[in-house]
């Protein structure tokens, strides 16, 4: 890709700012699909800012006036160009404050990555405790659940064992019924 800030000759007359160019064997087929030339003539590029509507004009205006420009336009407010912006920023830079610049980046990345590791460790543990913690009180709940159950059960067996016991004295089926409501709590 070549970024031209002239107009060859022979384009003179095409209104097109962007030339594609592939080259063609002596049978003009394309030589090969993936070789191409890409020519970008900014002189013919001469849309304004309010007529910019692709992100290729945005691109080609950017080019064009990227050195003129004091801060960053308000139709041009995307997250790609904003990072643009902030690199020609960090290019007008004096030698020292790039050092500078990129030293504060490295200890901020630095900063960052321990933050995220402290995190990711933090979240770690936590599941890790909160898995042992709920497991124990599974466990305890589950006890005392199954505990319950057993003495419901075994209750209910020996009721149904003294009723049969009963009955088998031939009492009155009041008088069990009234025997075996002395014996729930």
């Amino acid at each position: 890709m070549g970024i031209l800030d002239f107009v060859f000759e022979e384009d003179r007359e095409d209104p097109d700012a962007i030339q594609v160019v592939k080259l063609k064997n002596q049978h003009c087929k394309t030589f090969y699909e993936k070789l191409t030339f890409i020519y970008i003539e900014l002189p013919k590029f001469t849309k304004s800012l309010d007529q910019l509507q692709t992100h290729t004009d945005k691109w080609l205006f950017l080019l064009k006036s990227l050195s003129h420009l004091l801060d960053q336009p308000q139709n041009l407010q995307e997250s790609v160009f904003s990072e643009l912006f902030t690199a020609a920023e960090v290019a007008q830079f004096d030698p020292l404050e790039q050092v500078a610049y990129r030293e504060s980046l490295k200890h901020y990345w630095d900063l960052n990555n321990v933050v995220d590791t402290a995190r990711e460790e933090g979240w770690e543990e936590g599941r890790a405790k909160g898995w042992e913690d709920g497991l124990a009180a599974g466990e305890a709940r589950g006890r005392e659940e199954g505990l319950a159950a057993g003495e419901a059960r075994g209750r209910a067996a020996t009721i149904a064992q003294i009723r049969q016991s009963l009955e088998a004295t031939g009492l009155s089926q009041a008088d069990i019924d009234r025997a075996i409501a002395n014996l729930d709590p």
